[in-house]
């Protein structure tokens, strides 16, 4: 007569398999946490719309008894102001993870120049404007405050205006206004040799500086 075996069953028979179980449901529980907060990121495109096209130059001159101020236009060789700014915007605000940023494509920044010159901040955007927010950058101005003045540097400034805003409505949500001056590393007149190597580099550094002021002024948006 066969006898029934007298092994009985204990848990360490089983405890690989449960081990593994218990690490699965602890992935599967980390990667439905971190869901709703990726696909609650706004989808936000950067908008870049230049009023002044070219580089200005304010060129200061001291007489004995007055000052002269003259407007110039300097072309840029082979450099995208838009793109710069654009990119290093998009670098800088990339560290707010609420927010997945874009920059704007050629036909969205062509189907926004409407939207910047309108008088009133109200009115939805083109039905081309795919995105939960756009952030609308109004550059004013931009280029160098030079004078004749051996003891005064010459000064690169940018004064633009950032606005974000409801695509389906225009609303604006959060909005400032930068002026910034940065002093060039030479005079105007030497940065521009070697094919304004030396410009470019001080234009970017502007850039950089102001996107990064622009980052920790973003943080007072509720988006």
């Amino acid at each position: 007569m066969h006898q029934a075996s007298n092994a009985s069953f204990t848990p360490s028979h089983c405890s690989l398999p449960i081990n593994r179980a218990l690490r699965i449901v602890a992935v599967v529980i980390a990667v439905l946490a971190l869901a709703p907060a990726l696909y609650s990121q706004s989808k936000t495109i950067i908008a870049v719309h230049l009023r002044t096209p070219e580089f200005v130059v304010h060129d200061v001159k001291y007489r004995v008894f007055f000052m002269k101020q003259e407007r110039k236009f300097i072309p840029l060789n082979d450099y995208d102001f838009s793109a710069a700014l654009a990119d290093e915007l998009l670098t800088a605000l990339s560290e707010d993870k609420r927010v997945a940023w874009r920059p704007a494509d050629s036909k969205e920044s062509e189907a926004l120049v409407p939207v910047f010159e309108r008088k009133k901040d109200e009115g939805a955007l083109p039905d081309s404007i795919k995105a939960d927010h756009v952030l609308l950058v109004d550059v004013f101005e931009y280029g160098a405050i030079v004078s004749s003045h051996p003891l005064i540097k010459d000064e690169f400034f940018i004064n633009v205006s950032l606005k974000l805003v409801a695509p389906d409505t225009g609303k604006k949500l959060w909005s400032k206004r930068f002026f910034d001056r940065l002093k060039l590393p030479g005079k105007l007149a030497e940065l521009q040799a070697d094919n304004q190597k030396g410009l470019k580099s001080g234009i970017n550094t502007v850039l950089e500086q102001v996107s990064r002021k622009v980052k920790d002024k973003f943080k007072e948006a509720k988006v």
